[in-house]
């Protein structure tokens, strides 16, 4: 193998326009979004690629083959789509189990390698409680201190 040409890499799939048949609503922007992950994941060196509108079937085979693709140090996967606990939805309405894709990932290629998947999807129906955050006009209390709030712990995915 040649790893002079082996490079980080980066695969970003976004589901913006569903299937004629599929309730799910399109996602505005989502094609917009990608592009601009585009641009700064090249700026960072990674050799990304674009997938738009595939189905689950089709997600799936697109993460079987990356899974094996040589990869420096780092493999980074962005999905982007509407989805609920535990998947996102393919173009074709499918659910894409996301423990699957990332059991894809446990093996010996990508074995020391950095896997990112970041997910851009709704888990369901339901609200989280959000967040409540001061104005930043707010001078009364005038902190030196920065606060840097994280995901509790039903927020993050974990494969």
């Amino acid at each position: 193998m040649d790893h002079r040409r082996d490079t980080n890499r980066a695969v970003l799939v976004s589901v913006e326009q569903f299937d004629p048949g599929v309730v799910l609503g399109r996602r505005p922007g989502a094609s917009k979004d990608a592009k601009k992950l585009h641009r700064t994941l090249s700026q960072l060196g990674f050799k990304v690629e674009i997938h738009s509108d595939l189905s689950a079937e089709g997600i799936y085979q697109l993460f079987l083959k990356e899974s094996v693709r040589p990869v420096k140090n780092c493999f980074l996967a962005v999905l982007s789509s509407h989805g609920d606990d535990g998947c996102i939805f393919g173009a074709d309405g499918k659910a894409v189990i996301l423990s699957r894709i990332f059991t894809y990932f446990d093996n010996e290629r990508m074995e020391k390698k950095a896997k990112v998947f970041l997910i851009q999807a709704c888990r369901g129906a339901g609200l989280d409680d959000g967040v409540e955050v001061d104005s930043v006009n707010d001078t009364r209390d005038m902190s030196p201190f920065i606060t840097i709030c994280l995901p509790n712990q039903d927020s993050v995915y974990r494969g």
